[in-house]
């Protein structure tokens, strides 16, 4: 297991996988998992290595401003503001998930 990633526990979490420009990220819908995600999970999951391995990981919905939106985590844990090709990929989910 590669440091940073001992003692999470990611064996029982739903996670749809979603493509774009050869990219691959993955969603963490909080209305079908029990638990949180943390920076330590999203850097586990990520590792290509001994992880999934994914561009990032989108984690919602989250209500803002009245609106349902989705964060999206980078590979090493940090939350990221702008990233188009995860704005895409929210908004899709978002739309198919209703």
């Amino acid at each position: 297991m590669a440091e940073g990633t001992q003692g999470v526990n990611i064996m029982e979490t739903m996670l749809y996988r979603y493509g774009m420009e050869e990219e691959e990220y993955l969603v963490f819908d909080m209305n079908a998992n029990a638990s949180s995600l943390g920076s330590r999970a999203v850097r586990a999951i990520c590792a290509r290595n001994c992880g999934i391995g994914a561009r990032g990981i989108l984690v919602g919905p989250v209500k803002s401003q009245g609106r349902d939106r989705m964060l999206f985590y980078l590979p090493d844990g940090t939350l990221s503001e702008e990233d188009p090709a995860a704005s895409t990929l929210a908004a899709r989910y978002l739309q198919e998930k209703g």
